[in-house]
């Protein structure tokens, strides 16, 4: 549902949903899903212009970065030096 709501444009939404999702995935233990499910919330935080999403975009690709997850973590690097020179 996250997903399409931020294909949507439904960004607000897709951010609760995003990180609804990334916190049933961490109670399951799903270490993956639970920072991709991060990495949405924080993506769709960056194009509502929120100033918390460069921090959430840190936080998401370095925990990416840690799960070998090169090219998510790679997308959130990017996104998050977008933020940072704006």
């Amino acid at each position: 549902m996250a997903v399409l709501a931020e294909t949507a444009g439904r960004l607000e939404q897709a951010a609760d949903l995003y990180a609804a999702a990334a916190q049933g995935w961490d109670a399951y233990g799903q270490v993956l899903e639970h920072a991709l499910g991060l990495f949405g919330q924080a993506r769709c935080m960056a194009r509502l212009g929120r100033p918390s999403a460069g921090a959430a975009l840190e936080a998401a690709s370095r925990r990416l970065t840690g799960l070998g997850a090169r090219r998510f973590a790679a997308q959130a690097a990017r996104l998050h030096a977008e933020v940072a020179r704006s």
